[in-house]
């Protein structure tokens, strides 16, 4: 592995402002960091993220919507206090999506110690309602500190590539400037790495899409449809293609969610 620094952004896009993370990656993709650096949009696989974390790296940064407090897009970083490997017991959860879970996943699964991790955090202002399972779109302020967060990284990765043990500080004053310790910030509910409080309504939720492209191909290639009104080659193709990759989302998401119960 030649990345010695890992940038990951974690985050339902499919949830309001707890898409931070995973619009921070998508904006670096237009202002890339150094090449020591790995940068990988993990969204809501915690999995993935536990055995990444196990890949050599000196420090780890991860990007994410969470609720300390602050005015809405002031964003904070946190040092959360990693689990301890010499504990006994029974092995962490292999599905659980809470942070915390994946950094003591990550710790039980490798032999040797975890990366320094630090928490880019963002104050979210627009959550996703207890009873909704889909509100894509995030808010203006928190849209608004995409921008100030890939600047923060551009400042923040030179430091801890030189000295992965530094104490970066973020620029506006409303923001933190030494670091804060502790547990792992509250993630926005049902978003982030943490599954909210309804297990089922989620990946239920990500019925909808193939479920819809997949009546909507069947109802407009009725025989008693008039003609002009049938759905031509193309259009068939661009539904049956959204019907199979929405359909393997929400398999994927189904598998994700219930293992996790």
């Amino acid at each position: 592995m030649s990345a010695r620094l890992l940038v990951a952004g974690v985050g339902n896009i499919f949830l309001a402002d707890d898409a931070f993370g995973p619009e921070v990656i998508r904006a670096l993709e237009r202002n890339p960091l150094p090449p020591e650096v790995r940068v990988r949009d993990f969204g809501i696989r915690g999995m993935d993220l536990a055995y990444e974390l196990l890949d050599g790296y000196d420090t780890a940064v991860l990007v994410d919507a969470a609720v300390r407090g602050h005015e809405p897009g002031t964003l904070s970083l946190v040092e959360p206090d990693l689990p301890d490997e010499a504990q006994g017991g029974a092995p962490p959860e292999a599905h659980g999506m809470d942070p915390a879970k994946v950094l003591a996943l990550a710790a039980h699964l490798g032999d040797e110690p975890l990366p320094r991790v630090l928490v880019l955090a963002c104050e979210p202002e627009l959550r996703a309602p207890a009873d909704e399972d889909i509100a894509p779109g995030i808010s203006a302020t928190v849209r608004e500190a995409v921008g100030r967060a890939v600047a923060a990284l551009h400042t923040m990765v030179p430091v801890l590539l030189a000295d992965p043990a530094a104490t970066p500080a973020l620029s506006r004053p409303d923001e933190s400037t030494a670091l804060s310790s502790a547990g792992l910030p509250g993630t926005v509910s049902g978003g982030g790495l943490r599954i909210g409080s309804g297990p089922i309504s989620l990946p239920m939720g990500a019925l909808v899409l193939p479920l819809l492209s997949g009546a909507l191909l069947v109802l407009l290639n009725r025989r008693d449809l008039v003609p002009p009104y049938r759905n031509k080659a193309v259009s068939n193709v661009l539904l049956s293609s959204s019907f199979v990759l929405f359909g393997v989302l929400a398999a994927v998401q189904i598998k994700e969610t219930l293992g996790g119960l």
